[in-house]
């Protein structure tokens, strides 16, 4: 639906920026506070016209919008979805994702010492669990540990750390097209939740929590990815580094509208991957109500 073309016609305010609007949304003064407080409670997502004021709680479709304006659903959808008809051009990916060819199925010193560096005092039982694989001294991936990424068992595509630390490119991924889904339409581990999830940025935080957690590729999320995690979770704790807060927030929001809870947990300082072994089992163990054998 064309929102903003139905907000202007009907001479109804609205903000693209600024306090209480988030990037994606619109905000609008809220007509279902009971105090008619002006302020831009009201946020309208651009993309899929949910609604939800951060105030008083209103939530649920543009459609309520409309009918609390005094419109009709069906008239307004005749008017405003025709408006703005658009079909996205047709995405070419690949039918099928390979791993470089010079990517071994051997953990080298190299990326051993890596593993080691980043805390994981049993490097073999990562590289195996994840299905890693090491890149040498030649090719256009060498030096750097290959991690894939499955979706429904299947692989799509792949990311990969330097850890020689000589690279100004620490994490390089797979071109789209050379991946069946691209990599910020994945959520890393997702075929192992259920119902609960914790939420972090990459995948070597995800092997430091174990299993109940999925990573996201960086610190903001895709619609893509939002959708994911919504159809799958009824409970979401995001735990983004501690540079993250304002993403984690923004994240928290998006998936309020769509899994009935949602925390964010905040570090005093670095990343999940920093965490000790204690602290993990002590949160994992608040979370999922079990003991988790690693």
């Amino acid at each position: 639906m064309n929102i903003i073309e139905y907000l202007e016609d009907k001479g109804i305010e609205y903000k693209t920026r600024g306090k209480n609007v988030s990037q994606g949304w619109i905000g609008i003064n809220c007509p279902f506070c009971p105090d008619g407080d002006p302020s831009n409670h009201l946020g309208i997502h651009l993309q899929t016209g949910i609604i939800s004021c951060w105030r008083c709680g209103a939530k649920g479709s543009i459609f309520k919008l409309v009918i609390k304006y005094g419109d009709s659903p069906h008239i307004i959808s005749s008017k405003y979805f025709k408006s703005s008809i658009y079909t996205p051009p047709k995405r070419q990916f690949s039918q099928e994702c390979e791993l470089p060819s010079e990517a071994k199925d051997v953990l080298l010193y190299p990326h051993k010492k890596y593993l080691q560096k980043r805390g994981f005092s049993d490097p073999l039982f990562i590289f195996y669990r994840y299905n890693l694989k090491c890149c040498y001294l030649t090719g256009e991936w060498k030096h750097r540990l290959i991690i894939p990424v499955y979706m429904n068992n299947q692989l799509v595509t792949f990311t990969s750390r330097d850890v020689s630390d000589m690279s100004n490119l620490r994490y390089k991924t797979c071109p789209n097209e050379k991946s069946i889904i691209p990599i910020k339409e994945c959520i890393y581990n997702y075929d192992f939740v259920y119902n609960k999830a914790i939420i972090v940025e990459g995948p070597i935080d995800a092997w430091k929590i174990g299993e109940g957690a999925v990573a996201l590729f960086g610190k903001v999320a895709t619609n893509k990815q939002i959708n994911l995690l919504g159809k799958k979770l009824k409970e979401a704790y995001i735990m983004f580094d501690s540079d993250g807060t304002e993403e984690a927030e923004e994240l928290g929001k998006q998936l309020g509208l769509l899994i009935p809870h949602v925390e964010i947990i905040e570090l005093e300082k670095g990343d999940p991957a920093e965490l000790e072994e204690r602290e993990i089992f002590k949160l994992k163990r608040e979370i999922f109500n079990e003991k988790f054998l690693e």
